[in-house]
């Protein structure tokens, strides 16, 4: 399963992969995935895919983008330190996008 997540991932641009993420997280949160093996696998997997995809693609990410991604891997509670330093850096170079938010 891991490779078709993998796959399915590098085709998506940045918005793309910050809603999947975002739509995920909710589902993480409001269905208690700790209660299904196979979903917590599966969903752990697809976030590893997002962010290995979304490190690349921080150009593509606009202000809500960035905060999206940064939303829902906090709320999944899969810290990924690279992750995280790329969207601070890419929303300290949006700074006015941001602050017009």
């Amino acid at each position: 399963m891991q490779h078709t997540v993998s796959a399915a991932v590098t085709h998506m641009q940045g918005q793309q992969l910050a809603n999947v993420a975002y739509g995920a997280a909710g589902v993480w949160k409001s269905v208690g995935v700790w209660k299904s093996v196979n979903i917590r696998k599966f969903l752990g997997e697809m976030f590893a895919a997002i962010s290995k995809e979304a490190k690349w693609r921080l150009d593509e990410f606009n202000a809500q983008d960035l905060a999206n991604t940064a939303w829902a891997f906090a709320m999944v509670n899969l810290p990924d330190e690279k992750l995280v330093r790329g969207l601070a850096r890419a929303a300290k170079r949006r700074g006015s996008e941001v602050d017009a938010e």
